[in-house]
């Protein structure tokens, strides 16, 4: 869950949300970076998944505008 940001997302609530944000930028012609944070977990692994996720999302993303 998400201790720190207070929102309790599971693992796939975090990749929901980055669905939504990537898509809803990308059709409107926004740019997205994205950059590797951390410290949400203190298990590499489980940190390392959250980002695959994401990587995940935008690939979806980005097939969709194709």
């Amino acid at each position: 869950a998400d201790r720190l940001g207070k929102l309790a997302l599971t693992d796939a609530g975090l990749y929901r949300r980055d669905q939504l944000v990537l898509q809803t930028c990308l059709a409107q012609g926004y740019p997205v970076a994205t950059v590797v944070g951390g410290g949400y977990a203190a298990d590499v692994t489980v940190l390392a998944y959250r980002h695959i996720l994401l990587f995940r999302a935008a690939l979806e993303a980005f097939k969709e505008l194709s």
